[in-house]
């Protein structure tokens, strides 16, 4: 009986440390996932944190890291012992109110909630927290674990990207442009015509700049050349080049020029023949 007892012993000092027991598999430490249900265990002069599998129920969760005794009133219903703590107990009814494992639960990073179901009707979500804590009802001594961290998530590796460079961007087509034909509207290849002239190839007068009338000349009978201005061409038909050629005395197209013309040869001869008569008659 004392080996039995013994061996009972170290093997609730073996579970305490966060080994394996049958039945179900567990860690010293809390979930590093999001799959595990935490437990804690606050003996009161010391406690434990371990990884259980989640199961359907927070005593089915417990036995898969702890031994654990209930009372024969109310077996698998209430926890009297876990891993043969209070050692003074027989378990045979329930347990005091100044000396019980009183049932928390958390999730991650929160704070201890005193659960109103027992232990066979709660059922812990993956990634939370249950805590048992003997005493009087006070809750564990130690907090629950912090809140898991997401993982990140993992960079592409150089190898998955593609290794072409980025397709060029075709550049834009210019516009097709119709050119202009000559003389058109908006065309900028016509010919502007020089006032005046009608014509689309003439010059324009330079401003400022009064044309100079074309001249002519005119040979005499007497053999004299008289040069003279011709009248200019009067395009609208109003007189106006008319009157400014009757204003030109010396323009020898006209036929009043031409009279008196004839009328100086005949003076001019008529003087001739009276000298030679008086040369005649001196002589």
């Amino acid at each position: 009986m004392r080996l039995v007892a013994r061996f009972v012993a170290v093997a609730g000092l073996v579970v305490a440390g966060g080994l394996a027991l049958p039945g179900g598999a567990a860690q010293a430490a809390a979930c590093s996932g999001s799959t595990g249900v935490t437990v804690v265990v606050d003996y009161g002069s010391s406690s434990s944190t371990l990884c259980a599998a989640d199961d359907t129920s927070a005593m089915r969760v417990l036995t898969k890291v702890a031994s654990v005794v209930s009372p024969a009133q109310y077996p698998g219903t209430v926890v009297c012992k876990i891993n043969s703590v209070p050692a003074d107990q027989s378990c045979q009814r329930m347990p005091p109110a100044n000396a019980y494992w009183a049932f928390f639960h958390a999730t991650r990073g929160g704070s201890w909630t005193y659960s109103s179901s027992g232990v066979a009707d709660y059922n812990p979500a993956p990634g939370t927290v249950i805590g048992f804590a003997f005493g009087s009802g006070g809750a564990p001594s130690s907090p629950p674990p912090a809140a898991v961290a997401p993982k990140p998530s993992p960079k592409p590796s150089p190898s998955s990207s593609s290794s072409r460079p980025p397709a060029p961007t075709p550049k834009p087509k210019p516009a097709a442009t119709t050119p202009a034909r000559p003389g058109s509207p908006g065309s900028s290849t016509g010919s502007t015509p020089a006032a005046g002239t009608g014509v689309g190839t003439g010059s324009a007068p330079t401003p400022g700049t009064k044309p100079s009338p074309p001249r002519s000349t005119t040979t005499t009978a007497s053999g004299a050349t008289t040069t003279g201005a011709t009248a200019p061409t009067d395009p609208t038909g109003d007189g106006a080049s008319a009157a400014g050629a009757r204003a030109d005395s010396t323009d020898s197209g006209s036929p009043t020029t031409l009279l008196a013309g004839l009328g100086l040869v005949g003076l001019v001869g008529a003087g001739a023949a009276y000298l030679a008569i008086r040369r005649r008659a001196t002589g």
